[in-house]
C-alpha cells in the first residue's frame, strides 16, 4: 500500500513523499524530485526504487494547453518539446517552388523562408528563380539545359541569293542580309542566278535536262527499224537528236528498214544465180548456166560450177598402167579388158594424164577403156589426146544431155621388141546443163 503526501517548499517547488506499507507491516518512505519548470509548467518528478523513492515536483503553476514554440518546454505536459511547430521562429531556410529537378538549371535557383512567430514557414520565397520564357539573352531561361532555345530562322533574298540564319545568334537577335548574285548572267540551270526573281530568262531548257526527239517522217517512229532519239540541253539550247533510226534503204533481212511494215522488201543478189525475198531473207530462184546450188544453201549462191579445165597441160597426173592385152608366162595371162583400175569423179570439168606402158615380153597390143558415166540433165563430152595410136570410135565423144562417152585406145606389138608404152591426156569437157549428181570416169585396161 502506497501513501503519497506532497508540501509546497517554495512559491514554485513542491516537495512529496511516498509511504509504503508492505506485507509484513514495515513501512518504508522515500520522496520524488519533480524538477524546475517556468510558470505554468509541472512535471512528475523522478526517483525512487521499488522501495523508496523522492522526487521534487515541477516548477510554475502546473501545465498549460497550448505549448509555445521556441522556448525548448514540454509546456502541455504530454511529453514532447514544442510539438506542433515546423520551425523555430526567427529561423531562415533555402526553399524552391518550382519542381525539384530545374532546381539549379539554367536560371533557375533557390531562395530562402523565414519561420514565423506560430513556428510556420513563411508562405514568401524570397530570392528563388522559377523558369520563364526564354529569351534570346546567351542564358537557360526556361531551366531546360539548353540556351536560348525554341528560336526560329530568318529568311531573305530571293534565287540563289536567299539566305537563312538563326534568329537567335550568340545571345542576340540576328539580322538576315542576302547573298551576292553569284552571277550577272542566267546559267540556264534551273535557279534564279541574277536573283531578279525570273528563272532562266532567255533559255530554252535547263542544261543537263534530256527530252526524246524524232526527225523522221510523222507516224514512222516505233515501226520496224525506226525510233525515237534524246536530244540534252546545252547552254540553255537543245542539242541534235543522238540515238534516233530514221527510214532507210530496205534489205533482204527480216528488218524492215524503211519503216513501212513490211519485212519481204530488199534487192537480193546470189552468187552465180538469181534470188529473191521472202520472208525476211533471200531465197535462191535459180542458177546461172554451168552453175548448180548443190548444198541446198541460199546463202552462198549457186556454189557448184560445172565448166572446168581444158585440154591444157600438165593434167592432174593420175599414174602408169600396165596394160598388156596378154602377159605372164607362156602369154597365157590377161585377153580380156580388166578394170577399173582407176576411178574418178566429179561435177566440174577436169583434165587428167595417164601412162598405160607395156610390161611383158608377149607379142600383144598395149590397151586401154575410158568410160564417163554421166548423170541426167547435164552433158559432159570425153575428149582424149596423146601418143596412143588408135581409138574406137575416135578421139573424142561428144553423145547428148544424159549419155555415157566411151573411148578405146590402143597401139600395136610390133613384136621386134621395140616399147608399144603410150600417154593419154583425158578431158572430162562440161558442155551443157547441171546436176549435182557427179560424173563418173572409170578407166580399164589389157584386151579392152
Amino acid at each position: 500500500m502506497n501513501l503519497r503526501t506532497c508540501l509546497l517548499v517554495a512559491p514554485w517547488i513542491v516537495a512529496c513523499a511516498t509511504t509504503d506499507v508492505v506485507d509484513d507491516g514495515s513501512v518504508s518512505t522515500g520522496t520524488e524530485d519533480g524538477g524546475v519548470r517556468p510558470e505554468g509548467g509541472g512535471g512528475s518528478g523522478s526517483g525512487g526504487n521499488e522501495t523508496t523513492s523522492s522526487g521534487v515536483a515541477g516548477q510554475g503553476g502546473g501545465c498549460i494547453a497550448e505549448d509555445p514554440c521556441g522556448d525548448g518546454v514540454d509546456n502541455d505536459c504530454n511529453g514532447t518539446v514544442d510539438d506542433g511547430c515546423e520551425c523555430t521562429p526567427g529561423d531562415v531556410a533555402p526553399c524552391f517552388s518550382g519542381a525539384p529537378e530545374l532546381e539549379g538549371v539554367g536560371e533557375c535557383a533557390a531562395g530562402s523562408s523565414v519561420c514565423n512567430d506560430d513556428g510556420k514557414w513563411g508562405a514568401e520565397c524570397d530570392g528563388e528563380v522559377l523558369p520563364g520564357a526564354e529569351v534570346c539573352n546567351g542564358l537557360d531561361d526556361d531551366c531546360n539545359g539548353i540556351a536560348d532555345d525554341g528560336f526560329g530562322t530568318l529568311s531573305c533574298g530571293q534565287g540563289v541569293c536567299a539566305n537563312t540564319t538563326d534568329e537567335c545568334v550568340d545571345g542576340a537577335i540576328a539580322e538576315c542580309d542576302p547573298l551576292p548574285p553569284p552571277d550577272a548572267v542566267e546559267d540556264c540551270d534551273g535557279v534564279d542566278d541574277d536573283c531578279d526573281g525570273k528563272v532562266d530568262e532567255g533559255c530554252t531548257c535547263t542544261n543537263g535536262s534530256t527530252q526524246a526527239c524524232y526527225t523522221g517522217p510523222m507516224g514512222t517512229a516505233g515501226t520496224g527499224s525506226c525510233k525515237t532519239g534524246t536530244q540534252t540541253c546545252v547552254s540553255g539550247q537543245w542539242s541534235a537528236c543522238m540515238g534516233e533510226v530514221v527510214p532507210g534503204t530496205e534489205t533482204c533481212d527480216a528488218l524492215d528498214q524503211d519503216c513501212d511494215g513490211n519485212v519481204n522488201e530488199g534487192s537480193c543478189s546470189a552468187a552465180n544465180g538469181l534470188a529473191t525475198c521472202q520472208n525476211g531473207g533471200c531465197v535462191l530462184s535459180g542458177c546461172n548456166p554451168g552453175f548448180s546450188n548443190c548444198d541446198g544453201s541460199s546463202a552462198n549462191g549457186c556454189e557448184t560450177s560445172h565448166p572446168g579445165h581444158s585440154n591444157s597441160a600438165p593434167g592432174e597426173f593420175l599414174g602408169s598402167v600396165d596394160s598388156d592385152a596378154v602377159y605372164g608366162l607362156g602369154c597365157f595371162l590377161g585377153g580380156t579388158c580388166e578394170g577399173p583400175v582407176i576411178t574418178e569423179q566429179g561435177t566440174t570439168g577436169r583434165f587428167f594424164t595417164i601412162e598405160a606402158y607395156e610390161d611383158s615380153s608377149c607379142c600383144a597390143y598395149v590397151g586401154m577403156r575410158f568410160e564417163l558415166i554421166v548423170p541426167a540433165g547435164v552433158d559432159y563430152d570425153l575428149i582424149l589426146s596423146g601418143t596412143a595410136c588408135q581409138a574406137d570410135p575416135a578421139f573424142t565423144s561428144v553423145n547428148a544431155t544424159g549419155v555415157n562417152e566411151v573411148i578405146t585406145v590402143w597401139c600395136e606389138d610390133d613384136c621386134g621388141g621395140a616399147s608399144n608404152t603410150f600417154d593419154v591426156n583425158v578431158e572430162v569437157r562440161y558442155f551443157s546443163g547441171s546436176s549435182c549428181q557427179p560424173w563418173t570416169l572409170n578407166v580399164l585396161r589389157g584386151a579392152c
